[in-house]
């Protein structure tokens, strides 16, 4: 019986030992929950690359960028960004954008969009009698290629196109994002963050952690449980003695 006795005692103290760190935990983000307003939690966010994870908030690659001096058009799906701000949504890759006749002009396969520098669609050509593959500047202008290898030139108007023998042409080419454009877009997915007191109030229950902490509450509330059985027994046998 009495080494019986001491099986228990040993198994109620590490018991005991596990879920006051549980209790510990409970405590401290209790506390902090309760003086949410005083401390202003729901004013302050977490950006954590681990934490944004945990509530499926994260910033997509780019599909494409394209980059003419600090500006940035970058597309993600069907979704194109100007500097972070959507514009448009377009089915087709942006194949590259150029700066001509005091505006943005952006090539996909089958239409030009034209932006003014603050990057606001002005007008969407879709009369282009051929499929487009490249957009370039040549000294005469806007030249586009198509799959087939030929190039085409234009009016100002760029709704006359005609075949051009020009070889000298500056392509379009993919570029990087800027600093703030990065910053902007991160802002864009995923806004502020998570707020603080979102973030201790899912710690303190355990949603954080999604299925595992669910299970740990579980195996926590079966510890409660062994130790408060434990605890009873080890009162009866003193009582007896």
């Amino acid at each position: 019986m009495k080494k019986n006795m001491k099986k228990i005692t040993a198994l109620h103290k590490y018991i005991g030992i596990a879920v006051s760190i549980l209790l510990i935990h409970l405590a401290v983000t209790g506390i902090f929950l309760n003086h949410t307003q005083d401390l202003d939690l729901d004013k302050h966010y977490v950006t954590s690359s681990w934490i944004l994870d945990q509530y499926g908030l994260k910033v997509p690659q780019p599909d494409l960028v394209y980059a003419i001096q600090n500006d940035n058009f970058s597309q993600y799906g069907v979704e194109l960004l100007f500097n972070g701000s959507p514009v448009i949504q377009i089915e087709k890759n942006l194949l590259g954008v150029v700066w001509y006749n005091g505006q943005y002009i952006l090539a996909t396969e089958s239409q030009l969009l034209l932006m003014n520098q603050e990057g606001t669609l002005q007008k969407t050509i879709d009369l282009v009698p051929f499929s487009i593959q490249k957009i370039g500047m040549h000294d005469s202008g806007l030249v586009l290629q198509d799959k087939q290898g030929r190039l085409w030139s234009a009016t100002s108007v760029l709704t006359d196109w005609k075949e051009t023998p020009i070889k000298s042409v500056s392509w379009s080419s993919a570029g990087s994002l800027t600093s703030i454009n990065k910053k902007r877009i991160h802002r864009y997915f995923v806004g502020d963050g998570v707020s603080l007191e979102q973030v201790i109030l899912d710690f303190h229950s355990g949603a954080i952690f999604k299925q595992a902490g669910k299970l740990f509450f579980d195996i926590t509330g079966l510890l409660l449980i062994i130790l408060s059985l434990s605890g009873l027994l080890l009162w009866s046998s003193k009582r007896k003695r």
